[in-house]
């Protein structure tokens, strides 16, 4: 029986990938999610990376939830079933497979370390390299859903005044000064993600003053700024009790004064990027009617091995002359 029900995961994966990889490959991606929860049997997420510096095959096996009371024995068969089909379909190793357990894991920090032997590889997006860490977090430090957005970033920041908030591994403002932004402002509570998000920047080669890494809680930075800009990346966590400040942080609570604070902060015509993955967040349009424009472009930044999952949501809030 349980063969039998695997058939489904394998012919729906060999699908995708069929269909996936010549789109990935025309368009010059080198990461992208293959597999999103498609069959409710199957709740799991495959995510597969091409290493630049080898051109090796490496996926994460991402699963949201699990058989209940089960044995030990049995987890490890649940699991060995799904990495043998995945490494069949790809036709590369097992151990290039990295298993990720998210529903388990969902009480810890993003930040947390879930293993001690580190797998990093490079990444190509949008002509930018991307270190990616393989096995120490929950996640990779790309997020793949962004990409689309991420393009939009870079195709808008040329001469222009950079800030993204709640930076992660500053993946957009690599995107920002790769293009010519004048100033590209990074701020995170994290040093692990600021470390990382300083590698990305050697790895592709900037260097400067303009190119600042601010750790702060983003909260006290905005009340506390004083500079303006012209494009302004916002992707908030959807909830974060960080120990390193007393700022609790619920979007789906917190969004409006969120934006309005970050608003305050362009430059006139400036143009702000909010995006949340809540899944509940309820967006009122008509308290944002200072804007000159605030639109929603989530159709926009969902690409092709996202579609139909919506994985976030997005809005552009353009500031008044």
């Amino acid at each position: 029986m349980r063969q039998n029900n695997l058939v489904f995961l394998e012919n729906r994966l060999r699908k995708r990938y069929k269909h996936l990889k010549k789109w990935a490959r025309k368009n010059k991606i080198f990461a992208y999610r293959l597999y999103n929860k498609d069959i409710p049997e199957f709740p799991l997420a495959v995510d597969l990376y091409e290493n630049k510096e080898d051109a090796k095959t490496y996926v994460i096996l991402t699963f949201y939830k699990q058989p209940a009371d089960k044995t030990e024995d049995l987890e490890a068969m649940w699991i060995k079933d799904r990495v043998s089909i995945c490494a069949k379909i790809l036709d590369i190793p097992e151990e290039n497979i990295f298993v990720k357990m998210r529903e388990r894991k969902k009480a810890l920090s993003q930040y947390e370390k879930i293993a001690e032997k580190e797998k990093t590889i490079l990444v190509e997006e949008h002509d930018n390299l991307f270190k990616i860490n393989l096995s120490n977090y929950i996640d990779t430090g790309l997020f793949l859903d962004h990409r689309n957005l991420r393009l939009i970033v870079k195709n808008e920041a040329k001469d222009k005044s950079v800030l993204n908030l709640f930076c992660y591994t500053a993946s957009f403002s690599v995107h920002a000064a790769s293009a010519g932004a004048s100033l590209v402002d990074s701020v995170d509570l994290s040093n692990t993600y600021l470390e990382w998000a300083k590698e990305n920047f050697l790895l592709n080669k900037l260097e400067g003053e303009n190119f600042s890494f601010i750790k702060s809680d983003v909260i006290q930075f905005l009340k506390s700024c004083k500079k303006k800009y012209d494009l302004i990346i916002l992707d908030p966590p959807t909830f974060s009790n960080s120990k390193s400040t007393t700022t609790i942080l619920d979007i789906n609570r917190d969004y409006e004064e969120l934006i309005k604070r970050t608003y305050a902060l362009l430059n006139p015509d400036g143009c702000l990027y909010f995006s949340s993955n809540s899944k509940s967040l309820k967006v009122e349009l008509e308290n944002f009617s200072f804007a000159k424009e605030m639109q929603e472009i989530t159709k926009q930044t969902i690409s092709e091995d996202f579609l139909g999952k919506r994985p976030h949501r997005s809005w552009k809030i353009v500031k008044t002359p």
